[in-house]
């Protein structure tokens, strides 16, 4: 149970890694579920955009899932918050007007 850590982080990571890739890919604003009242203008930007903030939440998650396995679960659980707030920061900033 102490290693429950890394393979929750794999599997959410992985999922969400993937779905950034598809987001990537496709460039399909239909695959983002957001409100109608939302204006996109440049729906191609916007959509990478996501894609990018989501790869970045999925590379933190996996990083700490990758810490956990090597270094011990509380390595693990201790650089999980930083990883996500620094993604999560990194990623708002990127998600700003071109």
């Amino acid at each position: 149970m102490d290693y429950a850590l890394y393979f929750v982080c794999f599997i959410f990571g992985g999922a969400l890694l993937l779905y950034a890739v598809l987001l990537a890919l496709t460039r399909n604003i239909r695959l983002i579920p957001r409100t109608t009242s939302a204006k996109i203008e440049n729906k191609e930007a916007y959509v990478k955009r996501i894609a990018s903030f989501v790869a970045m939440i999925a590379l933190a998650l996996l990083a700490a899932g990758c810490f956990g396995k090597a270094l011990g679960p509380k390595i693990g659980w201790i650089t999980l918050i930083p990883l996500q707030v620094l993604a999560f920061w990194l990623g708002l900033r990127g998600m700003k007007d071109e």
